[in-house]
C-alpha cells in the first residue's frame, strides 16, 4: 500500500478508494485511440497525471511523468473561471479503482450476453486474440455512452497551475464544479525537500 504525506500532516493512502484519480488528456486519447489499452496509457507530462486527494484539507497532490514523484500541490479555490494557459489540456479525471471496476462489470456483462467482445484491459501481449480496450472504445462505451451513465469520472482541464473538474455533460467545459490552484507556499515546502 502506498501513501503520500500531505502538507496538512495527513497521510493520503492508496487503499482508500476515493483518494487516487488519473487525469488523461483528450490529446493523448486521440493520438493513441486504437493502438494502446486505455487503462495502461503511457504517462506524459501534462497529458496523463496521477492525482491524489487529501480528504482532510481538500488539497490535490499531483504526480506527473512516471508517477513516482510529487510535482505539485494544489489548494481548492471557491469560484471563478479557471485560468487557462497555453499548457492546459482538456480530458477526463477518473477514479483509478472505482471507475475501472464499474467499466469491468459493465463490459463483462455485455460480453456474457454476447453484445461485446471480451476486451483486454491492459496489455496486447495477454490479449489472446481479444481486442484491446482502447481509448476510442472506452470513449464510446463509457464517456460518451447515451444509454449508460458511469460514475467516478469528470471532464477536467489540467495545466501546470490549475485543475478544474466539470460535470460529465458539460462538454463545453463552461461551468467548473470545483477547481484547485497550485499553492506557492506548498511548492516552497516541496522544493526544500527535493
Amino acid at each position: 500500500m502506498s501513501r503520500i504525506g500531505c502538507p496538512c500532516g495527513n497521510d493520503v493512502r492508496q487503499n482508500d478508494l476515493d483518494s487516487v484519480w488519473l487525469f488523461v488528456a483528450d490529446s493523448l486519447m486521440d493520438e493513441l485511440a486504437d493502438s494502446q489499452a486505455f487503462f495502461s496509457l503511457e504517462c506524459r507530462a501534462g497529458e496523463k497525471s496521477e492525482v491524489w486527494h487529501c480528504k482532510e484539507c481538500d488539497r490535490l497532490i499531483i504526480l506527473d511523468d512516471d508517477r513516482k514523484y510529487v510535482t505539485r500541490f494544489m489548494r481548492r479555490v471557491s469560484s471563478g473561471t479557471p485560468p487557462v494557459g497555453p499548457d492546459a489540456h482538456r480530458g477526463v479525471l477518473y477514479n483509478e479503482e472505482l471507475f475501472f471496476d464499474e467499466v469491468d462489470e459493465y463490459l463483462t456483462e455485455k460480453a456474457d450476453r454476447g453484445e461485446a467482445p471480451d476486451y483486454e484491459f491492459f496489455d496486447a501481449e495477454y490479449a489472446c486474440g481479444n481486442p484491446l480496450l482502447t481509448p476510442r472504445i472506452i470513449s464510446r462505451e463509457a464517456f460518451d455512452n447515451p444509454s449508460k451513465s458511469f460514475g467516478n469520472w469528470y471532464r477536467a482541464e489540467l495545466s501546470e497551475t490549475s485543475l478544474a473538474i466539470f460535470d460529465r455533460d458539460d462538454v463545453a467545459y463552461a461551468h467548473p464544479l470545483k477547481q484547485w490552484l497550485v499553492s506557492p507556499e506548498d511548492m516552497a515546502t516541496l522544493a526544500r525537500h527535493d
